[in-house]
C-alpha cells in the first residue's frame, strides 16, 4: 500500500484504487494494520472508527473480492470481516486467504448477523479465528482483536524460539557429524593404499564396505545441513 497525506488525513492507496483514510494524529502506541471487510457503509465506517481511535492502522473494502485485494497488498496483522457479501462471501475470502502463504496463518475474524450454530462451525471448519454476532458492543469487538493478536503474537514467538533451538543444536552437531564419517572414509582409504599389496579380495570388499556406510553417512548429514541452510534464510 501507498500512503499519502493531505489536510490532516492519511490516504491509503492500492493498486486497484480501493483506498480508506484516517486522522493523521493517532494514539502513541500504533496497535498494528487491520483489514476491514464490510459492505454496509455505516457499519464499515463505524468499526473503522473504533478499531482506529485503539491505535490501528485499518484498511478497508467493501466486498469480498476488493478484501481479498486490499489484503493481499496490505498483508495486515488481522482481519475482520463479514459473512455475507457481493462478489464474494466471507467463507470464500477466509478459504483464499489461507490459501495464500504470507497470509495463511494471519488472525482471521467473522463479524457478522449470521448467529446460527452451522454457520459459525462452518467458519471455525475454514480456519476463522473468532466469531462475533452483529449487533456488537464497541469492547467486544476491541477486546477480540486484542485477544487474537496477542495469541497469534505468542504462537510466533513460541515458533521463533523453537526454530532457535533447533539452528543451535544443528550448529553445535554438524561439524562432529560431518567429520566422523570423513574421518572413516579418509581412515580406510589410507589403510587400503598402505596395505594394497598384501590385502586379499575378501578384506578389500570389506572396507569398501565400511566406506559405503561412512559416505551414506556423509551424505544423510550433507542434506541436513542444506535444510539448516534453508532454515537460515
Amino acid at each position: 500500500c501507498r500512503r499519502t497525506q493531505h489536510y490532516g488525513y492519511t490516504y491509503y492507496h492500492t493498486r486497484h484504487n480501493i483506498v480508506t483514510m484516517q486522522p493523521i494524529s493517532q494514539p502513541d502506541q500504533h496497535t498494528g494494520d487491520l483489514t476491514d471487510i464490510e459492505d454496509e457503509d455505516l457499519i464499515r465506517e463505524a468499526i473503522q472508527l473504533i478499531l482506529r481511535i485503539n491505535g490501528f492502522n485499518v484498511f478497508t473494502a467493501d466486498n469480498g473480492a476488493a478484501g481479498i485485494t486490499v489484503a493481499k497488498e496490505c498483508l495486515p496483522d488481522l482481519v475482520v470481516s463479514d459473512i455475507m457479501m457481493p462478489e464474494k462471501s466471507g467463507y470464500e475470502v477466509l478459504e483464499e486467504l489461507r490459501g495464500y502463504p504470507p497470509l495463511a496463518t494471519v488472525p482471521f475474524l467473522f463479524l457478522s448477523a449470521k448467529a446460527d450454530a452451522g454457520d459459525i462451525r462452518q467458519g471455525m471448519n475454514l480456519g476463522a479465528d473468532d466469531y462475533l454476532t452483529k449487533p456488537f458492543e464497541h469492547d467486544q469487538l476491541v477486546t477480540a482483536v486484542k485477544t487474537r493478536l496477542a495469541k497469534s503474537e505468542e504462537i510466533k514467538k513460541s515458533a521463533e524460539q523453537k526454530l532457535d533451538n533447533l539452528r543451535t543444536n544443528i550448529a553445535f552437531s554438524l561439524p562432529h557429524e560431518f567429520l566422523t564419517p570423513l574421518n572413516g572414509i579418509l581412515g580406510i582409504t589410507k589403510m587400503m593404499r598402505d596395505n594394497y599389496d598384501v590385502l586379499d579380495r575378501e578384506d578389500a570388499m570389506e572396507m569398501f564396505d565400511e566406506i559405503t556406510i561412512s559416505a551414506r553417512r556423509l551424505h544423510r548429514v550433507t542434506e541436513n545441513f542444506l535444510f539448516y541452510t534453508r532454515l537460515e534464510i
